[in-house]
């Protein structure tokens, strides 16, 4: 299995969890830790995730 792909799906499993139990304690009227809840959850979706770089060389125009 693709080490990106398992990261990727913990990252994402992570911030389901932040999101939904921000929205638990919005309802028990716990706003402070909704609201740290639900602003670590979309941290969670703003961490870079790691790709694979393509590099690619064109060749240089002449002038003619």
């Amino acid at each position: 299995m693709n080490p990106a792909l398992l990261w990727s799906a913990a990252v994402i499993g992570a911030c389901v969890y932040c999101v939904a139990r921000s929205m638990v304690d919005f309802r028990r009227r716990n706003y402070v830790w909704g609201a740290l809840g639900l602003a670590s959850g979309l941290l969670l979706l703003l961490v870079p995730m790691p790709t694979h770089a393509v590099k690619v060389e064109l060749p240089q125009a002449t002038g003619g």
